[in-house]
């Protein structure tokens, strides 16, 4: 099972102008390696997808289990694969975090 989080990065100057940051990360709960990580200049499902579809997987293969909380940038469980790199991913359970309870 990998678990994918996002942390906050430091900010950078791109073109004179200041960017935050973000980490893309995902991690094997198992044996704790890094199959993928890297920094995005926006915390978006688009980056979320390209970090999972384009590196992760050809770098580790594919996980039986992701657990992701519900950011987001966390696709809906409902929605269409995005494209034909979602092909490999059809036995990979997606594990959510329960939503916070009213109190």
């Amino acid at each position: 099972m990998w678990q994918a989080d996002t942390l906050h990065g430091p900010y950078l100057r791109i073109n004179n102008t200041t960017t935050k940051t973000y980490l893309l990360c995902f991690i094997d709960d198992a044996s704790r390696v890094v199959p993928h990580g890297a920094f995005y200049t926006s915390d978006s499902t688009p980056n979320l997808i390209n970090c999972f579809f384009q590196t992760a997987l050809y770098k580790r293969g594919v996980p039986q289990a992701l657990y992701v909380d519900k950011a987001p940038t966390t696709p809906p469980r409902n929605s269409p694969p995005s494209a034909p790199a979602s092909a490999p991913c059809s036995s990979t359970h997606l594990l959510e975090t329960e939503p916070p309870k009213e109190r």
